[in-house]
C-alpha cells in the first residue's frame, strides 16, 4: 500500500495534486488497537494463569506427600535425589505438553464466540506455529514452576521416613512476618482505593532532590499494587486468620458440635492440622470471586455506559436528521400522528461567537423538548427551566462545564455574537454533569428558544433533527421504514435501540470485555477443579482417620457434617472476603474512569440479574466443587471402612 501511495504522489508531483492515503491510515489505526487488545488481554489472563500456578503448586505439593512411599521405593532402587527431582520435573513438562495442546484447540473453539462471523476452520487457520511453539513452552514451564518447590521439599525427605507406612502430617504453619507484611500492603492499597485517592494528588511542587526520590519511590510502590495489591491482601489475610488465629477454629469447633455432636471434636483437630492447605483454598476462592465481581461487574457497567452513550448521541428514542430545516415542524407533526409515536420535537444546530469561542447552540421549544429529549437525572441543574425558557425567549440553558470555566452562576447574563451584533441571554439553568478536577471544556452547548431562530440566516444551520419519543411497544421496523417514505427532506432515521445492539455487537467496543468474561469462566473452572482436587488429596491423605472415624460408630452423615464444616466455612468467608474487595476495585475503576473521561454520561456501577446470577453461579460451584468429593468419601469410607496402604 505504501509502495502504491509513494507512486501515486509521485506523479502527483507532476500533475500538481497531492494523494491522501486513507487505507493505510486506517491499517495502521486497526494494527494499534489489536495491539492494545492483546496487551489487555494479556493483562486479563494474568489472575488466571497465578490461579493455574498457585493450584498447581498446591496440588503438587499434596499429591507428592501423597506418594512419598512411591519416592521411597525409587530411592531404594538406586536412584539418588537428583534422579528422582528430574524424574518429578519431566512428569510436569510432559503434563503442562498435554495440556497446552488442550488448551490451544479450546482456545480456537472459543474465539468465535469472541468474534461472531469467525468459523471454527477459520479459528484454526490463524494459529500460527509460533504463537502454537510459545503456548506449549509456556504451559511446560508453568507446570514446572508450580511442580518445582514440592518436588524439592518431596525428594528431600529420607529413605526411612519416605517408606513410613503411616505418618501423622503435622504442617508447617511458618512464619507470620510475611502475610503480615503482604495484608499491610494490600490493605493500603485496598484503602486507597475505597477513598478514591492516587498517589498524584501528592506530586510535590518543589524541586528537592529527596522529596523527588521518596515521591518516586512510594508511586513505583503503588503502580506496582495496583496490579498486586488485593492478591498480597487475600493471601495476607486469609493465611493469618486461618493458620495464626485460634478462634476461627474455635469457632468452627462450636458451631459443628451444635450441628453433629462429639465428633466436631476431630474437625477442631483437622482444622488446626490442615490449616495450611485450608488456607490455599480460600485464597484461591477469594483470589476468583474477588476477579469475578470485579469483571463482572466492569462488564456489565461498560454495557451500561455504552447504552447510554448511544441513547445521548441518538438524542431521545430515535432522531430523524433533515436536509434543510425547511418544513421540518410540519413534517415532525406528521411523525407524531404515526402508529407507535408519542411525541416529536425540532432541535436546530447552529454555532456562535462566545467569550469561550465558537461554541454550539441548540434551538429547541422548550416544552415538546423536555418530554421527548433523553435526559439522565441530575443532569438539570434549576428551578421551572423549561417554563422560564417557554415564558422568556431571551433565556437560555448552559453546559455545566463552561459556566463554571467562565463563573456564570444562574440568573446570570450571558452574550453570544453572530455577525456583528451580540444577543444576551439570561441563564436559567445549566445542563450536564458537575465536572471533575481535571475536566477540559469539550462542548459547551448553549439552550435557546427556537424563536430565536429568526435572528438566523438558514446558511448559518448546521443540522436540523427531528427528536421522537416512542411508545414502549412501538414497531421499531415499521417505524423506521414508515418515516423514510414520509419526505425527500429526510437524510438518516436513527432508532436508539438498533444504535445499541450495533453498537453491542462491535467487537472494538464490546471485545475486550468478552475476554474478560472468558477470563472470569477460565478461572472460575480452574477454581472450581483446584479445590475439588485439593480436597480429593486431603481425603485420600486422611484416609485412615476416616476410617477409624466410621469404625467408631460415626455415620457417614456425621463424618461428611464435619468435613462440609470444616470446608464450607473458610470457603464461604473467603467468598465474603473476595466479593467485598472486588467491589472496592470496580468503585475504584469507575472513578478513575470518570475523572478521566470528560462526558455528559458518567459511568455507574450497575449488577443487573444476569450478572448476580453469574457471580453467585461462580460461588456455587467452588462450593459444589469442595461439599461433592467429601459427601462421595464419606459414603465410601462408611460402606467399606477398610484401612488402606498406600502404593
Amino acid at each position: 500500500i505504501r509502495l502504491v501511495y509513494e507512486e501515486i504522489n509521485t506523479l502527483g508531483v507532476k500533475y500538481k495534486y497531492l494523494p491522501l492515503n486513507y487505507l493505510d491510515s486506517l491499517l495502521n489505526s486497526i494494527e494499534s488497537y489489536t495491539s492494545g487488545m492483546k496487551t489487555n488481554t494479556l493483562m486479563i489472563t494474568l489472575p488466571v494463569f497465578f490461579t493455574a500456578w498457585y493450584l498447581g503448586a498446591t496440588v503438587s505439593e499434596i499429591s507428592l506427600g501423597v506418594r512419598r512411599r512411591e519416592i521411597g521405593l525409587l530411592f531404594t532402587r538406586g536412584l539418588n535425589h537428583r534422579q528422582v527431582m528430574l524424574i518429578l520435573l519431566l512428569e510436569a513438562v510432559l503434563v503442562g505438553i498435554i495440556a497446552g495442546v488442550l488448551g490451544i484447540l479450546l482456545g480456537a473453539a472459543l474465539i468465535p464466540l469472541v468474534l461472531p462471523g469467525v468459523s471454527l476452520l477459520d479459528s484454526i487457520r490463524s494459529l500460527s506455529p509460533p504463537t502454537i511453539l510459545l503456548s506449549l513452552i509456556f504451559s511446560g514451564a508453568l507446570s514446572v514452576l508450580a511442580v518445582y518447590r514440592p518436588a524439592r521439599k518431596a525428594t528431600r525427605m529420607s529413605v526411612v521416613e519416605a517408606l513410613r507406612i503411616y505418618r501423622e502430617e503435622e504442617e508447617e504453619v511458618g512464619s507470620w512476618h510475611e502475610p503480615l507484611l503482604a495484608l499491610g500492603l494490600g490493605t493500603y492499597k485496598i484503602v486507597m482505593m475505597l477513598l478514591g485517592v492516587s498517589v498524584e494528588k501528592f506530586r510535590p511542587m518543589v524541586g528537592n532532590l529527596l522529596i523527588f526520590i521518596l515521591y518516586s519511590t512510594w508511586w513505583g510502590v503503588d503502580y506496582i499494587l495496583s496490579y498486586i495489591g488485593p492478591i498480597l491482601f487475600f493471601w495476607g489475610f486469609i493465611k493469618l486468620l486461618v493458620q495464626f488465629s485460634p478462634w476461627l477454629q474455635r469457632g468452627i469447633s462450636f458451631i459443628a458440635h451444635w450441628l453433629v455432636g462429639d465428633v466436631s471434636r476431630y474437625s477442631s483437630t483437622s482444622a488446626r492440622r490442615y490449616a495450611r492447605r485450608l488456607a490455599s483454598s480460600a485464597f484461591m476462592v477469594a483470589l476468583i470471586l474477588g476477579y469475578a465481581v470485579s469483571v463482572i461487574g466492569s462488564a456489565a457497567s461498560t454495557q451500561d455506559f455504552i447504552d447510554r452513550v448511544t441513547m445521548s448521541m441518538v438524542g431521545a428514542d430515535a432522531s430523524v436528521w433533515l436536509f434543510s430545516k425547511k418544513g421540518a415542524e410540519e413534517l415532525a407533526d406528521r411523525i407524531e400522528e404515526l402508529p407507535g409515536v408519542r411525541n416529536a420535537t425540532v432541535e436546530v444546530w447552529f454555532e456562535a461567537e462566545s467569550s469561550l469561542g465558537k461554541i454550539p447552540i441548540r434551538a429547541i421549544e422548550p416544552l415538546e423538548w423536555s418530554r421527548v429529549a433523553y435526559m439522565e437525572p441530575g443532569w438539570l441543574e434549576g428551578v421551572d427551566v423549561f417554563e422560564r425558557m417557554n415564558r422568556s425567549r431571551e433565556t437560555a440553558i448552559l453546559e455545566r462545564g463552561a459556566a463554571e470555566r467562565l463563573g456564570v452562576d444562574l440568573n446570570e447574563t450571558f452574550l453570544i455574537k453572530l455577525k456583528y451584533r451580540v444577543y444576551p441571554f439570561q441563564i436559567v439553568g445549566f445542563f450536564g454533569r458537575k465536572p471533575r478536577e481535571n475536566w477540559r471544556i469539550q462542548n459547551p452547548t448553549l439552550y435557546v428558544h427556537r424563536d430565536f431562530l429568526k435572528h438566523v440566516k438558514e446558511k448559518y444551520i448546521r443540522q436540523v433533527r427531528i427528536l421522537v419519543k416512542l411508545e414502549e411497544d412501538a414497531d421499531l421496523k415499521a417505524f423506521k421504514e414508515a418515516v423514510e417514505g414520509l419526505d425527500p427532506n429526510i437524510d438518516e432515521v436513527d432508532v436508539a435501540e438498533e444504535r445499541i445492539r450495533e453498537a453491542r455487537e462491535n467487537i472494538f467496543l464490546m471485545g475486550p470485555r468478552r475476554v474478560e468474561e472468558l477470563g472470569v469462566i477460565f478461572s472460575a473452572i480452574v477454581s472450581s477443579v483446584g479445590v475439588a482436587l485439593i480436597a480429593l488429596t486431603m481425603l485420600r491423605s486422611r484416609w485412615r482417620e476416616l476410617t477409624i472415624l466410621a469404625t467408631r460408630g460415626f455415620s457417614w452423615r456425621q463424618i461428611a457434617a464435619s468435613l462440609i464444616l470444616e470446608m464450607l466455612s473458610v470457603i464461604l468467608l473467603s467468598t465474603a472476603i473476595g466479593m467485598a474487595v472486588g467491589y472496592v476495585i470496580l468503585r475504584n475503576e469507575t472513578i478513575l474512569f470518570n475523572e478521566a473521561v470528560a462526558t455528559y454520561i458518567e459511568r455507574r456501577i450497575i449488577f443487573p440479574t444476569a450478572s448476580w446470577m453469574g457471580i453467585l453461579s461462580i460461588a456455587l460451584t467452588i462450593s459444589l466443587a469442595s461439599i461433592i468429593p467429601i459427601m462421595v468419601a464419606a459414603r465410601m469410607v462408611s460402606r467399606r471402612p477398610v484401612l488402606m496402604i498406600e502404593e
